[in-house]
């Protein structure tokens, strides 16, 4: 009897020893204990990389991450261009050059560059932080009710990392004005070849047509695809809501953006 108790006490040892070893295992494989490291992979396995998020929102990362490269491409064209001639290059595409006397113009020349500088990289700061926390504040508010789990800055940090496929197109548009001149390109604002306005060259600023057909652009719809899946995986939920809000609101802001060529007969 004595001769038969090691082994058993051994067997219990063995057993005990890879019990405590499985979750260990299993912590490699499981997103939601890997950090922040998984959130590189948004764009080949978002599910992994939302998991994460879940675990971790790191929100003020990943927001901060997304707005210093909307600044990449103002930065990039005030670097490149003349803001001088980009003006009244400007003024003489809408008809106002002729009509501004010349003591008026050269003020403008010498003060509109200086605040080009300033306003074009503000206004693509502030145009992508007003999408995230418009998009993260319906989503959160509409989803709480079947999920009153649901912290704001995990919603948050869901939807900044969905941001990433316009962060892409952010530096595709940046490299484009390091490499061709910008004020060759047919619209500037446009200079990614990722959307039917850019395809057929259609001013996005004076054209109807343009502004609506830029609303198809490539990056833009992929990036709220990327969106309503991370709140939907972040709130562990399989809602349409996440995919009514950010399209939804997608297509209210380009409709926005198509009234003012509108009222210029564009």
């Amino acid at each position: 009897m004595s001769d038969a108790a090691p082994p058993a006490a051994e067997q219990q040892t063995s057993a005990t020893q890879g019990t405590a070893a499985a979750p260990v295992l299993g912590a490699v494989d499981d997103p939601m204990r890997q950090g922040p490291r998984p959130r590189a992979l948004v764009l080949l396995e978002p599910r992994r990389a939302f998991l994460s998020v879940r675990a971790k929102p790191m929100a003020a990362l990943a927001l901060g991450v997304m707005l210093a490269l909307s600044l990449a491409p103002p930065l990039a064209f005030v670097s490149q261009v003349d803001t001088t001639k980009l003006l009244e290059r400007e003024l003489k595409k809408s008809g106002k050059l002729e009509q501004i006397p010349p003591e008026q113009l050269e003020q403008m020349r010498s003060v509109g560059g200086t605040v080009m500088k300033v306003a074009l990289p503000l206004g693509a700061v502030g145009k992508r932080a007003l999408w995230i926390f418009v998009v993260t504040g319906l989503a959160f508010l509409l989803m709480r009710g079947a999920r009153p789990e649901l912290r704001f800055s995990t919603t948050l940090g869901a939807v900044a990392l969905g941001c990433a496929p316009t962060a892409l197109h952010d530096v595709a548009t940046a490299l484009t004005f390091l490499v061709k001149d910008p004020m060759t390109l047919a619209d500037a604002q446009n200079a990614v070849l990722s959307n039917p306005a850019a395809w057929f060259a259609l001013d996005t600023a004076r054209s109807v047509a343009g502004a609506l057909l830029h609303g198809l652009d490539f990056f833009t719809l992929w990036s709220c695809g990327l969106i309503a899946v991370g709140v939907n995986v972040v709130a562990g939920a399989k809602s349409v809501i996440p995919w009514a809000v950010t399209f939804g609101l997608h297509f209210t802001f380009v409709g926005l953006s198509a009234i003012g060529p509108a009222f210029q007969g564009g």
